[in-house]
């Protein structure tokens, strides 16, 4: 599989897992205390955080968008316009993302104060690079559209997760 195919990958993994989440927020109350759809629902979110980070993580990780992107300068004025943050804003906000990874979801430190990231951002950052790569290397197999992709698993979800009650 070819740099941007798994990118394009890891990109849709993210979306699916978000809306999966977000579909359990919105349609359960009851149903997320119960312990099996609350883990669910939690590692959903976990997911779409480790999906993040290989994406906008450290120099370790290998799909991070500064070894890929051909125009730096543009990918970051594109960065900053979709999320409506300064790029050194967003780079705040990916140093708080992979601080919930590395503190809580890889190593479990003492850090149990560390509050699930909100995802608003990440989400418009992932959407942002998927539109870079499919302008490089093309649809394929892929979604044509991640907010549709997005809409479309939130909606599978929706069908999965119990009644509000």
């Amino acid at each position: 599989m070819s740099k941007y195919k798994r990118i394009k990958n890891i990109c849709c993994h993210f979306t699916r897992n978000l809306a999966y989440h977000q579909a359990g927020i919105r349609k359960s109350n009851n149903a997320l205390e119960r312990d099996f759809w609350r883990i669910a629902n939690g590692n959903f979110a976990e997911i779409a955080i480790l999906e993040f980070c290989k994406l906008f993580g450290g120099r370790n990780e290998k799909h991070r968008w500064v070894d890929i992107v051909d125009d730096e300068e543009n990918f970051k004025k594109q960065i900053e316009i979709k999320t409506a943050l300064s790029f050194n804003e967003f780079e705040k906000y990916v140093e708080d993302v992979k601080k919930y990874r590395d503190k809580y979801l890889s190593h479990l430190d003492d850090a149990m104060d560390l509050e699930l990231p909100h995802l608003q951002v990440a989400t418009k950052a992932v959407f942002t690079y998927y539109e870079y790569v499919v302008s490089k290397d093309g649809v394929g197999a892929f979604p044509e559209d991640l907010q549709n992709f997005y809409m479309t698993s939130f909606a599978e979800a929706e069908g999965e997760y119990p009644l509000k009650s």
